[in-house]
């Protein structure tokens, strides 16, 4: 006969027999089974974001910040790895002060870091800006709401203003030092969602025209007709 033991017993030796599996398996092997499992139960996809969410904030977020003022090229790759893995879980506001250390430091070691972590940062330094710009795409997501949009909290708002701060000073950085600036869609995109690209400083020529910034204003058509009183380019009555 049965106890009441008996499940439990049997419900430690599946999760022992499992957690097996789990440190034995590689890492591409792992990844290739937690993707099928997503794909085949999608219910549980809420679970493994929570979980995720609860990973981070528990153990990699402390351990990135005991580790912040001794960073080098390991502490940024890792710490690149947990600003992925906030902005897929629903942390994107959290990554906001992570990501903004991240592309300070990775700028400073760029101009100040040994010849190795010279080497790392430029080839990592476009791959920040697309981290950023993908972060503040998760902020705009989360503005978006069935009347419309949203605006941002105070809270969220501080976030936001902090990381456009960063990425001003390391452009200030960046012209002192002759180097092109590593961050400029980044910076865009802050400029963006605060709604003052007028403001944050000047950009340059270049900047400007890839923002539609340019400042010149329309040409006169050569062509016109009138309409109601209102003279408008005769490639309009074409369009019609």
């Amino acid at each position: 006969m049965a106890t009441p033991n008996q499940p439990r017993v049997k419900a430690a030796h599946v999760n022992m027999m499992v957690d097996t599996i789990i440190k034995n398996l590689p890492a591409d092997g792992l990844r290739m089974i937690v993707r099928s499992l997503l794909a085949t139960h999608p219910e549980i996809t809420g679970t493994f974001e929570a979980e995720t969410r609860r990973y981070v904030q528990e153990v990699a977020l402390p351990a990135a910040s005991r580790a912040i003022a001794k960073a080098d090229a390991e502490w940024l790759d890792s710490t690149r790895n947990t600003v992925r893995c906030m902005v897929g879980c629903g942390l994107c506001y959290q990554a906001l002060p992570l990501v903004g250390e991240l592309a300070d430091i990775a700028l400073d070691l760029s101009l100040q870091g040994n010849e190795e972590e010279k080497a790392w940062a430029s080839d990592s330094l476009a791959s920040i800006d697309g981290d950023i710009v993908q972060a503040i795409t998760a902020v705009q997501k989360t503005l978006l709401v069935p009347s419309g949009v949203r605006e941002l909290t105070g809270e969220e708002l501080s976030l936001v203003q902090k990381l456009h701060q960063v990425l001003t000073d390391s452009r200030q950085s960046a012209a002192q030092a002759s180097m092109e600036y590593p961050y400029s869609r980044a910076l865009a995109a802050t400029s963006g969602l605060l709604g003052s690209s007028s403001s944050a400083g000047q950009h340059s020529d270049q900047e400007a025209t890839d923002l539609g910034e340019t400042g010149d204003a329309p040409l006169e058509s050569s062509e016109t007709f009138t309409l109601s009183g209102r003279k408008l380019p005769r490639v309009f009555s074409g369009l019609w």
